[in-house]
């Protein structure tokens, strides 16, 4: 049974739910993403996958299948984000006889998923709309600053929207997805310095912006 099946355009990514995971054992779970644990255990479901595991590929797909969609809507917004994931997925199957572990399979997939969003940039010829992915960022702990966060969280959407997209990618990556500068330099395929500049300018446009909606972070 295929893992991952193309619809028409602009539906949804398919992703048949494996049955019982070999891989761990009854009643554990996944263990938390950007742990050393969690890194075992995709680098686990890569081998598996790269030896024929269809459980394996599946449960690669699941786990990241919200982390690069955030990614779309941060980089193209909501409308194309779904596309954005399938056709990330899509070639991350096809690429994967081809991973050799050279690098986090996390940053080999963002890298992926970073050069389909820039080609759908260019065959697009237009800014790319950004709307609020309030549902895309975990809930405050404390109830009582929800309204406050809620709308903290909207500015910084607004501002990310209005940045260039070198700068607006740098912060996503780096921010939002936790990678390391080095794997941000690597995921954009510039330079370490190059990307450094773009997070630093970012983060400047970024502020400024925030300042003048008097919604600047603490």
């Amino acid at each position: 049974m295929p893992v991952v099946t193309r619809k028409e355009p602009g539906a949804n990514l398919e992703t048949s739910a494996p049955p019982r995971d070999t891989h761990l054992a009854p009643g554990e779970t996944a263990p938390p993403a950007g742990t050393a644990s969690d890194d075992a255990q995709v680098d686990a479901w890569v081998a598996s996958a790269r030896a024929g595991d269809q459980a394996a590929l599946s449960a690669l797909v699941l786990r990241f299948e919200r982390p690069v969609r955030v990614l779309g809507m941060r980089m193209l917004g909501p409308e194309q984000a779904e596309d954005l994931a399938q056709e990330t997925f899509l070639r991350m199957i096809q690429g994967l006889p081809k991973f050799r572990g050279e690098a986090r399979f996390s940053t080999w997939l963002f890298g992926i998923a970073y050069l389909t969003a820039q080609g759908m940039r260019r065959r697009a010829r237009r800014p790319a709309e950004r709307a609020a992915d309030l549902d895309a960022v975990p809930e405050p702990e404390a109830p009582g600053d929800h309204a406050e966060m809620v709308a903290l969280r909207a500015a910084v959407e607004w501002a990310l929207a209005r940045i260039r997209p070198q700068h607006r990618d740098a912060v996503t990556l780096y921010y939002l997805r936790e990678l390391s500068l080095a794997e941000v330099a690597e995921v954009m395929g510039v330079p370490e310095a190059t990307a450094k500049v773009y997070l630093f300018r970012g983060r400047q446009e970024l502020y400024r912006l925030l300042e003048k909606e008097g919604a600047r972070p603490t």
